[in-house]
């Protein structure tokens, strides 16, 4: 099957997919959430900088998205962040 095939069929089949629906939900974080995520944040930015500073930003790209993952996970709920410690 050729890479034409598959743009063929992907154009069908957006065209019978209802719009995009997008939900914005704002939630406060409690005490708990606020104070781990503010610790974390600065032991983040050390971490990042000495990546950066020793392998430079393009190969440090998996270190940043994994500590991105890790601050998502703090806003999310607490205990699966706690639970990897």
């Amino acid at each position: 099957m050729s890479l034409l095939y598959f743009v063929e069929l992907k154009r069908k089949v957006l065209s019978e997919l209802p719009d995009k629906t997008i939900t914005a939900l704002n939630n406060e974080m409690n005490d708990e959430q606020k104070e781990n995520l503010f610790v974390f944040c600065g032991v983040c930015r050390k971490e990042i900088s000495a990546e950066i500073e020793e392998k430079g930003i393009n190969n440090s790209q998996i270190k940043i998205l994994a500590l991105l993952m890790r601050l998502r996970q703090i806003c999310c709920h607490p205990g699966l962040f706690l639970q990897k410690l």
